[in-house]
């Protein structure tokens, strides 16, 4: 044996008290240690010998069951291990483990056995020891009502007492697990999730859920407690547990929390406020309404002295109510107006044993009510009075003005203006009328700023204009813009913004002024926005009247300025009724002339009533450029100014400019027309729908006058083309006859003009009356056609046709240009010709056979008629080539189709294929055999000698006959045919086969 494992073992002797021994099986050779025989008190000169002297040691009750280890360790090579009571040499009573483990020699046999032996007496007594101590905790545990249970380190039940049976009527089983059959279903996952959690932890476990009670047949609660055992190492090493009935204290507490709770819900419930005080003031209890109303939350008042939480009640005839009731146990009640909440509230005080109880609630909607009838009524008469000042007044700034003051007199409020848009969104809101208390003592800040700026979005005066709902305004201190300074030098703190809505947009705000903050006027709103829209309906009603004269002033005098006849001075009557009747102090009308850098001459100028020279001048850097842009051009205020480059503008003393684009019927600028004033200019709606009315007139003049001179240009132009130009009536009857026309057709234009065209050139009255159609309905009709000379000759002409309409659109005449095309379609006919026939024969080719089969074939299927296809060739006919030359095989080609035509319907159809090879259509047999009776005439045909340039030539032909099923290709006809041939051929020539 190694050294080191010699020196372990003599340390394991002296540390366990282990004698070792050993027997060879094999030599029956035993040997043992001196601590073997010490641990069973055998004298010093005394050793085992043999391994049953170690067996008989053994009291009585091990030693059978210990002999028949050892036979299973040297037969079967079984590891022995196994504690034994045994009586040592001095009788003395011990507790042996004993080991034997078998060794094996080189080939596996077991040779022998290695043992050891160990007193473990002590640990066996301290076994015994805790089983005693476990017996009589086991019945102590039985002795007790509640239910005691235990459970090893890993939470396993290992014991429980009999009061859980008793209680239950349930016994625990081996495994431990049964008591988890007593609990209620519902508490299970949660029960075993805790005592989970427990175990895994270490600590204490505590949980109530409820057990089954056999007596009263149902799931009782119960407290349950475990706590955790450890041993001296601290290692948990058991559980201890008891479970305690509390159901009859459970059901009492839920009865005691449920009324609490339905006291608490019918407080909770309560529309009025609620809250307890103690007798030293302090909140002990505050319902949910109690928190609406206070705005506090309730947890953070509870302990907390009422007088330090709302220090604004002391002094007030609130806190004297409340130690009121205390002191005289009397109620209280009393009606209190709260500043930082702003609210009036009804409140009463009840004492009661701890403090006194307080119900109150909101009022100030009835106190508002009260105060909202006071003011509606002053309302009421300020809308009875503005609406009767809607009936008198006859123009817009009196009604205006009147409105602001009646504001002032009856509405009780401080200030009032009107803010009207200009037809621009884009320049803001202008101040129209408007009225201040503040005015009498000599301060008006609004007639220095009369604009607001459709850039200040917060403006409540801008969001009232864009939404088109009322804006209230309750403390101008929330707003920062410019214009507000304006409002607060007046002292006005709050108001109302009203949008002044007519029925398609909205013309401006009507707003109202207070010196103080403007809750009140919430409850106007109503009755100031009728107001505001009797108003807008009136600035509507009048600015319509007035549109309405000014409009019946513009026709008279558009009607004046359209009874000149025409030119200089119909320009310069328009020029001057547009101004009379646009009030402006200059009118003009140019003309935009065909120059580089672009200049425009005036061909009208009149200013203030008087004609001026008329003048040119660049229209770049003038405010006719903007109209390349757009048709209209507004320019409300400061004109020269923005215009440096035209000069002319301050020379007038012109501040607005309103000019209109002259466009002509196909959309090109040809010229301006536009106005000037010496003033602002805020509503142009009306100037520039007129405008329109005298533009379109002026710009019809224009085109007028450009049209007629481009027609004498035309006029000149037409007898020049090299073309016939034709125009007629609807009637057909010759209204133009240029002197290409009489070249072409040899009528003058005195014998043309008025007659009928298919009359007089014999038109084909069907084409003619497809065509006439065709350009009514499509605008244009280009196409050809036969005419007639004068001299009776024929001739095709390509003609365009072009639909002329009136001023209204209504169709007028047909403008005609007409080409001789007569070579030209000469010259075509005889290349189609060329291109689809054979040049030696005159038979149709190839290309030209295949249309007409395809053709044919469609002829047949949709007739349900024979078609038959003849394919054959010249018998032999390379030897003629070869023995006479190709002249000769030419001339036999020809006499060859002269005799197949001889023979042949003049409706069947020939086509030479190329060489020598040729093809027949058959259209409509009466019957198959009839491709045979032809076939046999073709083979007859060529019975005579062809005589040929001196020659004597015999000359025969095979034939192949194909006939068309529906199903056919056209190839695949063509080849059946083909291949039909040869075997006419194979046949012996001068025959024909299928």
């Amino acid at each position: 044996m190694p050294q080191g494992k010699i020196v372990l073992m003599d340390l394991a002797r002296e540390l366990g008290q282990l004698g070792d021994w050993a027997v060879d099986l094999r030599s029956g050779h035993f040997t043992s240690s001196r601590e073997a025989a010490a641990i069973l008190d055998m004298p010093h000169d005394c050793e085992l010998s043999s391994w049953d002297a170690i067996a008989r040691f053994c009291t009585d009750d091990y030693r059978g069951r210990l002999s028949g280890s050892w036979q299973e360790c040297i037969h079967n090579g079984a590891l022995l291990n196994m504690a034994v009571e045994a009586l040592t040499h001095s009788g003395r009573r011990i507790w042996l483990r004993i080991v034997a483990r078998p060794l094996l020699d080189e080939a596996g046999e077991i040779s022998g056995v290695q043992g050891a032996l160990q007193d473990i007496t002590p640990s066996k007594l301290a076994e015994r020891k805790l089983l005693d101590s476990e017996q009589e905790f086991r019945r102590f545990a039985d002795s007790m009502p509640h239910v005691i249970w235990t459970a090893t380190a890993d939470g396993c039940l290992d014991y429980v007492n009999d009061a859980y049976t008793r209680y239950t009527g349930l016994a625990l089983d081996k495994t431990g697990e049964s008591w988890i059959s007593a609990l209620h279903p519902e508490d299970v996952e949660r029960c075993l999730e805790e005592w989970q959690r427990a175990v895994e932890n270490g600590t204490s476990f505590a949980i109530e859920y409820r057990i089954f009670n056999q007596a009263l047949g149902m799931h009782c609660w119960h407290a349950v407690r475990a706590e955790p055992v450890r041993d001296a190492q601290g290692t948990l090493s058991k559980w201890y547990g008891i479970a305690t009935d509390i159901h009859d204290h459970k059901i009492l507490s839920e009865k005691f929390t449920q009324l609490g709770a339905r006291l608490n819900a019918t407080f909770e419930s309560m529309s009025e406020g609620f809250y307890i005080l103690s007798r030293d003031w302090k909140f002990t209890y505050l319902n949910t309404a109690a928190e609406y109303f206070l705005q506090r939350n309730g947890s953070g008042l509870l302990g907390k002295v009422v007088w330090e939480e709302f220090p604004l009640i002391a002094g007030t005839p609130l806190e004297n109510a409340l130690k009121t009731a205390a002191d005289s146990l009397m109620p209280s009640r009393l009606e209190y107006f709260y500043p930082p909440l702003e609210c009036w509230f009804s409140v009463n005080i009840h004492p009661n044993d701890e403090g006194v109880s307080v119900f109150f609630q909101d009022i100030s909607e009835q106190k508002a009510a009260a105060l909202s009838l006071e003011r509606t009524s002053r309302a009421l008469r300020l809308l009875s009075s503005c609406n009767s000042a809607l009936i008198r007044c006859e123009s817009e700034d009196a009604l205006l003005d009147e409105i602001c003051r009646i504001a002032l007199e009856n509405g009780g409020y401080q200030a009032a203006f009107v803010a009207l848009q200009d037809d621009s969104p884009a320049n803001g809101l202008r101040l129209a009328a408007h009225a201040c208390t503040a005015i009498e003592s000599g301060i008006d800040p609004f007639q220095e700023h009369r604009n607001i700026s459709s850039s200040e979005d917060c403006c409540p005066l801008q969001q009232a204009m864009r939404c088109g709902q009322p804006v209230l305004v309750e403390d101008l201190a929330d707003y920062t813009a410019s214009w507000r300074l304006h409002i607060k030098q007046c002292g006005l703190v709050s108001g109302v913004c009203l949008p002044l809505r007519d029925r398609r947009k909205t013309l401006g705000v009507l707003t109202f002024w207070l010196r103080e903050k403007g809750a009140t006027l919430q409850a106007d709103i109503t009755l100031l926005t009728e107001l505001a829209d009797n108003l807008a309906y009136g600035i509507a009603s009048l600015r319509a009247e007035e549109r309405h004269r000014q409009e019946q002033n513009a026709i008279v005098k558009l009607a004046a300025s359209t009874s000149a006849s025409s030119g200089r001075a119909f320009f310069e009557q328009l020029a001057r009724n547009m101004g009379e009747a646009l009030g402006a102090h200059a009118s003009f009308v140019a003309r935009i002339l065909p120059e580089t850098p672009p200049r425009a001459r005036t061909l009208a100028a009149v200013v203030d009533g008087q004609n001026i020279e008329n003048f040119d001048y660049l229209i770049k850097g003038s405010p006719c450029e903007q109209l390349a842009h757009g048709a209209l051009c507004i320019v409300p205020d400061d004109v020269a100014r923005r215009f440096p480059a035209s000069p002319s503008l301050a020379a007038l003393g012109a501040r607005a400019y309103v000019g209109h684009r002259l466009d002509n019927a196909t959309g090109e600028p040809v010229g301006f027309l536009f106005v000037l004033y010496r003033r602002h200019l805020s509503r142009t709606n009306f100037i520039t729908s007129t405008l329109k009315i005298f533009a379109d007139r002026a710009a019809a003049e224009l085109e007028r006058e450009q049209t007629q001179a481009r027609l004498r240009d035309q006029a000149s132009l037409l007898d020049k083309a090299h073309d016939a130009i034709i125009v007629h009536d609807l009637d057909h009857r010759i209204s133009f006859w240029n002197r290409s026309a009489q070249r072409l057709y040899g009528w003058t234009d005195r014998e043309a003009l008025g007659h009928s065209i298919p009359g007089l050139m014999s038109h084909d009255d069907a084409d003619f009356r497809r065509a006439f159609e065709q350009a009514l309905e499509n605008g244009e009709w280009v196409g050809e056609y036969l005419c007639r000379r004068k001299d009776g000759s024929a001739l095709t002409v390509e003609a365009s046709w072009t639909l002329v309409r009136d001023q209204y659109g209504a169709p007028q005449s047909i403008f005609t240009i007409e080409t001789d095309i007569s070579a030209r379609k000469k010259m075509e006919k005889e290349l189609l010709h060329q291109a689809r026939h054979d040049i030696l024969t005159g038979l149709p080719n190839r290309a030209y056979f295949y249309e007409q089969l395809e053709q044919a074939m469609k002829r047949s299927r949709r007739r349900d008629s024979w078609l038959g296809l003849l394919y054959f060739d010249i018998d032999k006919f390379k030897q003629i080539n070869d023995n006479h030359g190709h002249d000769i095989g030419d001339e036999v080609i020809r006499t060859f189709v002269e005799r197949i035509r001889s023979a042949v319907r003049e409706a069947d159809f020939m086509s030479r294929l190329g060489g020598d090879e040729f093809v027949l259509l058959l259209e409509d047999l009466s019957a198959p055999e009839c491709a045979e009776i032809i076939a046999a005439k073709l083979t007859a045909a060529m019975q005579a000698e062809f005589v040929v340039k001196g020659l004597h030539l015999q000359v025969s032909t095979s034939i192949g006959i194909a006939l068309y099923k529906p199903d056919m290709s056209v190839d695949e006809l063509v080849r059946q045919a083909d291949q039909a041939m040869y075997r006419a051929k194979h046949a012996g020539r001068n025959c024909f086969r299928y």
